[in-house]
């Protein structure tokens, strides 16, 4: 954000003091810096387009002018051209003009054939109609495409800013050694971090496949597996800092709460899951610790996401964190600061986010939207936020679409499926789950939401699902 005296540091993940940088102020722009200028001045040098650099969906991040001088031929000195090219443009120009034919190999090497369009056309034709009409950007997710005329474009997927694909383009940034990764294992050998890592590599090997020598080994990870079921165990010790794990329900085995513990300060980040009693002792005491919520009121969610309340009652009830029982576990833990994330920031549900929380806890707290900024020292703990344009949400579409698109306008009446909770989950991890009449009012509880209270195989009306109907009963019919 604020600009930096090297642009590598920023892409390793470390982080410059501001009032650092500025002692070096007569250095910028020399030999003596790699200097990264601060986002204010790289929106405003793109002026009056959107973005900026490595954001390819817009103009700020691709448009350009270009100047071509060539006195012999071009006979309208300082003329102007509106004509819409790309880069890729320049190199059939200069074979264009130099009547070169290109090249079909080059060291026995074969070459595709380039892409481009000469742009020669326009210089004794300024009002010629461009011969580019097409054209598709992108670069780290942010993608659009002009035509004729014509931008479409998506909403950045994260601020260039932001420490972003760490394994992805790190490599090309210097770090030649192989990504460190520390993770749980997984109920299967399928479902663990070793896995992911391996399907990662597949997943990106268009990105890889072009590195050579040492910058390959950055494309590399070298995995730690710990047990996931081995609660209060040591995942990482070195340098004075400690983090520690144990078991956390969502669903499936193998999710894992952290606690991190440095210089006598202490962080909590629990991820997904339910409230549970490990959680409650392993965070005891802790400076900051930071949760999930997810909202009990589905029948908001459906109106506002389109989210069917019958889905929206299973996902909390079986899978997280709603409101009351944050404020239940913040207590039980007593932290400096209790912070809930992975939560829908709405106006209209802060009222009630924060009545829930507080039915139980009285303490320090505060919701952990997107950006936010925690400071702690052994005296203070104080917060920031820092907002970004451009926000967006998700929205579901229509039923009619839904239908059409996914059972091609036939949805199945009904269908058996296996109970994903008990397919998945030990029975263990589920009875360390606080028990929700300890934190819910009684009339919000769902009990018919709770599948660890249904048959191994459950008969589903789809249309319950997808489009309203009955809640299913104890039974799962």
């Amino acid at each position: 954000m604020q600009g930096m005296l090297n642009e590598i540091s920023g892409i390793n993940g470390i982080e410059e003091n501001y009032k650092d940088v500025l002692k070096h102020e007569d250095d910028l722009g020399t030999w003596k810096t790699h200097n990264h200028y601060p986002v204010g001045w790289a929106w405003a040098m793109d002026s009056p387009f959107q973005w900026m650099k490595q954001v390819a969906s817009h103009y700020g991040g691709t448009a350009n002018g270009m100047v071509i001088s060539w006195p012999a031929e071009i006979k309208d000195g300082g003329g102007m051209r509106t004509q819409w090219h790309h880069v890729i443009d320049i190199v059939p120009t200069i074979l264009d003009v130099l009547k070169i034919e290109q090249p079909s190999s080059v060291g026995g090497v074969a070459q595709k054939p380039i892409e481009g369009v000469s742009m020669a056309y326009t210089f004794d034709h300024p009002n010629a109609p461009s011969t580019r009409h097409t054209q598709y950007f992108e670069m780290m997710g942010n993608r659009g495409i002009y035509h004729d005329g014509w931008v479409a474009c998506t909403t950045p997927v994260r601020p260039p800013w932001e420490p972003a694909y760490l394994w992805q383009f790190a490599p090309f940034n210097g770090r030649w050694k192989p990504l460190r990764v520390i993770g749980p294992s997984g109920r299967t050998p399928a479902m663990g971090t070793r896995a992911m890592c391996d399907h990662m590599k597949k997943m990106c090997v268009w990105t890889s496949a072009w590195a050579v020598g040492p910058m390959a080994d950055g494309y590399d990870f070298e995995v730690t597996e710990f047990g996931f079921d081995d609660d209060g165990g040591v995942c990482y010790e070195k340098d004075g800092v400690k983090v520690t794990h144990w078991r956390r329900s969502h669903g499936v085995d193998g999710a894992s709460a952290y606690r991190l513990d440095w210089n006598g300060l202490s962080f909590v980040w629990t991820g997904d899951g339910k409230p549970d009693k490990l959680t409650a002792k392993y965070a005891k005491g802790v400076d900051v610790f930071v949760t999930e919520m997810a909202v009990d009121m589905v029948n908001l969610w459906a109106l506002k996401q389109g989210v069917p309340p019958v889905l929206g009652a299973l996902t909390i009830d079986n899978l997280h964190t709603p409101h009351y029982a944050v404020g239940y576990l913040s207590n039980l833990i007593q932290p400096r600061l209790a912070m809930a994330t992975h939560v829908s920031f709405d106006r209209e549900l802060i009222g009630e986010m924060m009545a829930g929380v507080r039915t139980h806890y009285k303490g320090f707290f505060a919701l952990g939207i997107d950006h936010t900024v925690v400071n702690a020292t052994k005296d203070r703990v104080w917060i920031r936020e820092a907002a970004f344009p451009e926000s967006t949400n998700t929205a579901r579409p229509s039923m009619e679409w839904f239908i059409q698109n996914n059972f091609g306008g036939n949805m199945p009446e009904e269908i058996t499926v296996k109970n994903p909770l008990t397919a998945n989950q030990e029975k263990s991890v589920r009875d360390l789950e606080i028990d929700p009449s300890l934190f819910t009012p009684t009339d919000q509880v769902w009990d018919w939401a709770r599948m660890s209270r249904w048959p191994a195989e459950v008969k589903i009306n789809q249309k319950d699902f997808f489009g309203g109907g009955k809640k299913p009963d104890k039974q799962g019919t």
